[in-house]
This record gives C-alpha cells, structure tokens and sequence, in this order.
C-alpha cells in the first residue's frame, strides 16, 4: 500500500485513456498519491494517450512511441 511505503523508485506511469478495462483516472489518483507523499525525493510522470487502451489492438506505431518513452525515462533515471 502507497499509504505504508517508506520508499519508492522514481516511476513512469503509462496509461490509455481509452482503456475499457482500467479506469485512467486509477493512474492520475496513483500519480498524485505518490507524487504527494514523496515531494521533492522522487519524480512520478504519468504518460497518457488518448489513442490507446489496454494494450489489445494498439497500433505498432503507438506502442514503439510507449516503449521508447520507457526505454528513455530508464536511462535518464540509470545514467546509462
């Protein structure tokens, strides 16, 4: 639970906004959870896309930008 975390890593958090399955506000309520509980020791970004879903059916395209945008924010926070 975020409430009893001591901790966290800095987080990237990827959401569809047109997810049928998850709610996208469950991302954004995480993300200001956190980003409260750990001002200024940790980043929290949240990437939303108004394209995408739950992963079913997504465009090539959409998902080598997500993946991308991942492989960049790990690298940032690496160094590597």
């Amino acid at each position: 639970m975020l409430a009893d975390a001591k901790d966290m890593p800095d987080t990237l958090i990827t959401v569809g906004l047109n997810d049928k399955r998850v709610a996208p506000w469950f991302a954004a309520k995480f993300a200001a959870s956190a980003s409260q509980r750990f001002a200024g020791r940790r980043l929290v970004l949240v990437r939303a896309d108004a394209d995408a879903g739950h992963g079913v059916g997504s465009a090539r395209d959409l998902q080598i930008a997500e993946f991308a945008d991942t492989l960049a924010f790990l690298r940032d926070r690496t160094g590597r």
